[in-house]
């Protein structure tokens, strides 16, 4: 009788295990979607873009494997008219051929290396990183209260040329270098 219990109590543990895998991979699946949604409500200056029919590039450089596959499911989708394609970047000199580019976990002399190198580009920087939006990123995706939250340093972005849409700033937290506005 063993054996017809198995039967059973596999297809259980499966489908158990399979959601809390869902549940562990659900934080990087509403990353992944605010990345997108967030590329809607910016306009980059036209230099931003090889030709006029260029697309969008995400970027992702030290993301979590289960961010990059997310990441991965945008690819072909449209945003303002430009297809999305998604590239994984190894090196900081890769990511100027990027319009955003998540930053995902890396040692601070890589980080701050890989900030200077696009830190006047047209380069929307998006992470997860604490204090992403206070040293020098744009947009910081941070958990409050079991809640992802978007903090914006809109000084940084629009120095990059970058504009947001108003649509986007009033579900925001607007943030200065040195801390909360």
């Amino acid at each position: 009788m063993p054996i017809p219990r198995l039967k059973v109590l596999i297809p259980v543990i499966l489908f158990v295990c399979s959601g809390l895998y869902a549940a562990q991979e659900g934080g990087y699946q509403l990353k992944a979607a605010y990345v997108y949604h967030i590329s809607k409500f910016v306009n980059w200056p036209e230099q931003a873009f090889s030709a006029p029919d260029a697309p969008l590039v995400i970027g992702a450089i030290k993301a979590n494997k289960a961010l990059l596959h997310y990441l991965g499911e945008l690819e072909g989708k449209v945003v303002n008219g430009r297809r999305i394609t998604v590239q994984r970047v190894k090196k900081a000199e890769d990511a100027a051929g990027c319009q955003l580019l998540f930053i995902g976990d890396m040692d601070k002399k890589a980080f701050k290396g890989l900030m200077k190198h696009v830190s006047r580009q047209p380069v929307l920087t998006v992470s997860d990183r604490p204090s992403f939006s206070q040293a020098g990123g744009v947009v910081a995706l941070v958990t409050v209260k079991n809640r992802l939250r978007m903090l914006i340093n809109l000084e940084e972005g629009r120095a990059k040329g970058l504009q947001f849409s108003s649509k986007l700033l009033e579900i925001a937290t607007l943030v200065e270098a040195d801390g909360v506005e």
